[in-house]
């Protein structure tokens, strides 16, 4: 054989080689792609599967990324809690404000315990004299206790109530207590759906009242 067809030859195999160590490349290089996109579809798939949304001001969503599902319920639970409360206990003297905030949305993210409490105040003439007095309420939340290893869950709520009138502040306890289950639907008007059940006060005492002139940053600034 000539020197010539035997360079041909050579170069011909040499050619076959690389193109089959390119062919392996390529190969490995599309099965790592794959993997890793695979990887990242995976992952942000999990991410989204991970997002919850709570109640901010009233109707407003909020997503909150969380790896925990109690962690996630724990959240959406006490949200509800705290709505509610906030609802139901900051009045303004005026009966539009109280109609629309404890008729319209309160009651609501409560079963007939709510309905039932509301009624007992309207029938003591509280909210009469809330507008006639001129007075308003505010709460301030301290925390929220919530048992998962019962359900429907047990909650605890632990805070204060501020009643403001003309020449005084009186501060009060407000401890209460109740179950809070899933409902079988979300609402225009309970978007966590979650309720409320089997609600009672258990402390409601004055803790001191204070001239409003003294009310410099009692109890922070609540």
């Amino acid at each position: 054989m000539k020197n010539s067809e035997f360079n041909i030859l050579n170069n011909i195999s040499k050619k076959e080689k690389s193109w089959k160590l390119l062919s392996k490349i390529l190969v490995i290089g599309t099965f790592i792609v794959c993997c890793f996109s695979s990887f990242i579809s995976y992952k942000l798939i999990k991410e989204s599967q991970e997002k919850i949304y709570v109640l901010v001001n009233d109707y407003q969503l909020e997503a909150v990324r969380s790896t925990d599902i109690r962690e996630s319920i724990g959240i959406t639970t006490r949200g509800h809690i705290n709505t509610f409360h906030e609802l139901f206990y900051i009045l303004q003297p005026d009966p539009f404000f109280i109609k629309k905030n404890i008729e319209d949305k309160a009651l609501h993210l409560i079963d007939d315990s709510g309905m039932r409490l509301y009624n007992y105040l309207t029938e003591k003439e509280f909210y009469k004299d809330v507008i006639a007095g001129n007075y308003s309420t505010d709460i301030k939340t301290d925390k929220v206790d919530v048992d998962f290893s019962i359900y429907p869950f047990k909650f605890t709520f632990y805070g204060k109530q501020k009643i403001i009138k003309k020449n005084t502040i009186t501060y009060r306890n407000l401890i209460t207590t109740g179950t809070i289950r899933k409902t079988t639907a979300v609402t225009e008007k309970n978007t966590s759906s979650f309720i409320i059940e089997n609600y009672k006060i258990e402390n409601n005492k004055d803790i001191e009242t204070i001239k409003r002139t003294d009310n410099s940053m009692k109890y922070g600034e609540f």
